[in-house]
């Protein structure tokens, strides 16, 4: 027998309404369980209010250009499972600073954790801190990240072993790195990958080119 379908919202197009219809979507919101394309850039303070509208009931979430605030919301979410985070910009020069990105905190208890994230250029301590709250549980990650380069982080990354040790990932079971517009050649990707095999044996690492992974989305 097949599961009661979710209660769902896309927004892409409430991202760009009037005063009126966002302030509808404040009350219809509560009670959905998939919410997806919350573009915060657009209207912070009401992409805000959305989230926390939808925060006791959301179990699948599709976020982007989240601000602080928005970020910190995501911690508040008690039985969120599915989520995509992501601030797709063009350029390395939109993504956070680290000195300026924010640290979450460990999950309230009687909170569930993720168990799928889809996680695009996030500054590198709001990533680890992500991760390390959801260690427990989450068992899909999907990192839109480079080989060892030149470029900024998350498109080049020498590291990326050190990086995943500190998340004690205890439940992963799949990692895709998604290397578009990343850094990557085979030989930098097989070392890094054997790298990352070891430290999480139990996992399957994948490149998305090299093994020819088709990439989720929520």
């Amino acid at each position: 027998m097949s599961s009661t379908p979710l209660r769902c919202m896309n927004v892409k197009m409430l991202n760009l309404s009037g005063p009126l219809e966002k302030a509808a979507t404040l009350v219809d919101v509560t009670g959905v369980e998939r919410l997806v394309n919350v573009e915060c850039n657009r209207d912070p303070d009401w992409s805000l209010q959305l989230l926390q509208c939808a925060a006791s009931s959301l179990e699948q979430l599709s976020v982007f250009y989240p601000q602080e605030a928005h970020l910190h919301a995501l911690q508040t979410m008690p039985r969120l499972r599915r989520l995509h985070v992501s601030h797709p910009g063009g350029s390395a020069n939109e993504i956070v600073p680290d000195a300026l990105a924010p640290v979450l905190q460990a999950l309230p208890p009687g909170y569930g954790g993720l168990q799928w994230l889809r996680a695009w250029r996030l500054p590198r301590p709001t990533l680890q801190s992500l991760l390390s709250a959801h260690g427990h549980s989450l068992e899909y990650l999907q990192l839109r990240v480079g080989t060892k380069g030149r470029n900024a982080w998350p498109l080049s990354c020498g590291d990326l072993e050190d990086f995943l040790r500190n998340c004690n990932l205890r439940a992963l079971r799949r990692l895709v790195m998604v290397r578009r517009d990343c850094s990557h050649t085979l030989a930098a990707c097989n070392l890094q990958r054997a790298k990352v095999q070891r430290l999480l044996s139990g996992t399957r690492v994948l490149c998305d080119l090299c093994d020819h992974v088709p990439v989720d989305v929520l």
